[in-house]
């Protein structure tokens, strides 16, 4: 009795997991997923008015909007005027400061719409204007140690400076050149000794 009662059982479940597995492959069949992807992203960069962000060397307003194609690169910019630093960077309220690399804020592959957000800060606390707001004035510069003076060593020009800060017509603004104290600059004679030794 045990065994016709085992061998009906064992039929009974062969023919039941038969219907199962047909009425699955029959779902299967009539089954269909859509996925729309998109062809290119929308970028969104904002920033405040401590500093300037570049893209492709070129200078973008804050809030510009611009679609990057699926999978491409990007690549950002950020300078700060004189008197800021970059304090954060955010991208969809995500901190991605530590990922700045010398400046410039890279996406390998963008794959997704992306809000990015500069913020600079001030270094300085604000300056009280001395004169007339509407007359461009010399900002000042802070006064650096002078070295004695030798009357047998020419005097050497220093580099040219912008002082305006103000923008081009391409839209770029000037930046100042870097002047080196002239306790750092290396004489001409000892420049002339390191070339001779050089080559």
């Amino acid at each position: 009795m045990k065994k016709a009662c085992s061998v009906l059982l064992s039929v009974l479940l062969i023919f039941t997991m038969q219907l199962c597995v047909f009425a699955e492959a029959g779902e299967i069949g009539k089954t269909q997923l859509k996925t729309v992807v998109p062809s290119t992203h929308e970028i969104t960069v904002t920033y405040n008015d401590g500093g300037y962000v570049l893209k492709d060397g070129n200078l973008i307003a804050s809030g510009a909007k611009f679609a990057v194609d699926r999978f491409d690169s990007l690549s950002l910019g950020a300078v700060a005027k004189l008197d800021s630093h970059l304090e954060r960077v955010t991208v969809n309220g995500k901190d991605y400061t530590g990922k700045l690399q010398y400046g410039m804020l890279r996406f390998d592959s963008v794959t997704t719409d992306m809000n990015i957000v500069f913020t600079f800060k001030k270094c300085f606390g604000p300056t009280e204007p001395t004169t007339n707001p509407t007359e461009p004035t010399e900002p000042t510069r802070p006064t650096e140690p002078t070295a004695p003076t030798d009357p047998t060593r020419p005097t050497e020009p220093t580099a040219p400076t912008d002082p305006s800060g103000t923008t081009n017509p391409s839209g770029t603004t000037n930046l100042r050149a870097l002047q080196i104290p002239r306790a750092l600059q290396i004489p001409a004679e000892i420049t002339k000794i390191l070339v001779f030794v050089w080559v």
